[in-house]
């Protein structure tokens, strides 16, 4: 089924800011990250850099701007209830996602923002400095680390602001101008297993070091 999505926003920057919103508003996080390769697309959400941490306090929305280097997110394990990735995630970059993931507890929500592999809108030079993963490829991806894929949102399709979920459609998602891929992570699962172990045995054994022992004792 594909959708003319009604009373959205026709500019990419103001898509992006416009989907965050709507994640923000759904999922009323206690505590968000949002990683974003072109932050000026979410400034008029509050977004303060390329890497912002947001924090509810008493029912006040509060960012604040985190700054860091190298691969590995400063935070620790199970810190954030949603993580936004905005033109972050680099072609087949395994890295990212397992970093992201990381940061996540159980349940926690995942939205992707970005340019599809295939859009059209690449011929532009600024459009080509971009990130262009395919959605499909980070869809498996996702999958295979746990995650269940529950939206998946294309808009510009043909000159047409579109909507694409599930079905045969699907792949029309990698020709869109910007697509939005929202995830969560399942539950954490203890399994707990009996283990048996086999009758401990005495084994006597005989060396060089065995016997420089005896005669030693013997001396």
């Amino acid at each position: 089924m594909i959708a003319v999505v009604e009373n959205e926003p026709r500019e990419a920057k103001a898509w992006y800011a416009h989907v965050l919103r709507q994640a923000i508003e759904r999922r009323q996080p206690l505590r968000a990250l949002v990683l974003s390769g072109m932050p000026g697309d979410l400034a008029s959400e509050g977004v303060p850099g390329t890497c912002a941490v947001r924090l509810l306090r008493a029912g006040q929305e509060h960012w604040l701007p985190v700054d860091f280097s190298g691969p590995q997110l400063p935070f620790r394990m199970d810190a954030f209830d949603l993580v936004v990735m905005h033109h972050w995630v680099e072609p087949f970059d395994e890295r990212a996602l397992a970093n992201v993931r990381r940061c996540m507890p159980g349940g926690g929500h995942l939205l992707i923002l970005g340019q599809p592999s295939l859009s059209v809108q690449r011929i532009r030079r600024e459009a080509r400095r971009l990130p262009s993963p395919s959605p499909d490829w980070l869809c498996r991806r996702l999958r295979r680390m746990g995650f269940v894929v529950k939206d998946q949102r294309g808009r510009g399709l043909a000159g047409l602001d579109l909507a694409t979920g599930r079905g045969w459609y699907r792949p029309l998602l990698a020709c869109s101008d910007r697509f939005a891929i929202t995830a969560r992570r399942s539950e954490a699962r203890h399994d707990i297993r009996l283990v048996r172990f086999s009758t401990p045995r005495a084994v006597v054994g005989r060396g060089a070091a065995w016997d420089g022992a005896k005669r030693e004792t013997a001396d």
